[in-house]
């Protein structure tokens, strides 16, 4: 990723004023030297990927805005499950492999502070879900 901390911190603070969320796993992808030393990226294997199960995923996130809890609804069961959120700074504040009772899980926010946070939802082969999350306490 070019850039580091600083752009990663300009593009979360751009977050909160435009409805435009930056994918970095996307967008950093892995290089690699070849013999001949040239560059060129990784071809994942031919086996299912995250892209195949968010096409058929549908992920739900309410209530939105959330005050002490906010819940993520699957359609699908997909395991193991990752659920990270960062805050808008970029600071993790929640990292625990997840699972889903009835395809539901309760993300307990009655310690997060009111902003907005970004929502990391992974499977096996990488990130199946991405969303905003905005905190209001009363």
């Amino acid at each position: 990723m070019r850039g580091g901390e600083a752009v990663f911190r300009a593009r979360a603070m751009l977050a909160l004023v435009v409805d435009t969320f930056y994918d970095d796993d996307a967008i950093c992808v892995t290089d690699t030297l070849t013999y001949s030393g040239k560059k060129e990226r990784d071809e994942p294997e031919k086996k299912t990927t995250a892209k195949d199960i968010t096409e058929e995923l549908e992920v739900k996130l309410f209530p939105n805005p959330a005050m002490d809890y906010a819940f993520l609804q699957v359609n699908k069961d997909v395991s193991p499950l990752q659920l990270k959120i960062t805050d808008a700074v970029g600071k993790l504040v929640f990292n625990n492999h997840i699972s889903t009772i009835n395809g539901r899980y309760k993300i307990n926010t009655s310690a997060f502070n009111s902003g907005m946070y970004f929502i990391g939802l992974y499977g096996s082969d990488g990130k199946i879900y991405s969303g905003k999350l905005s905190i209001f306490m009363k």
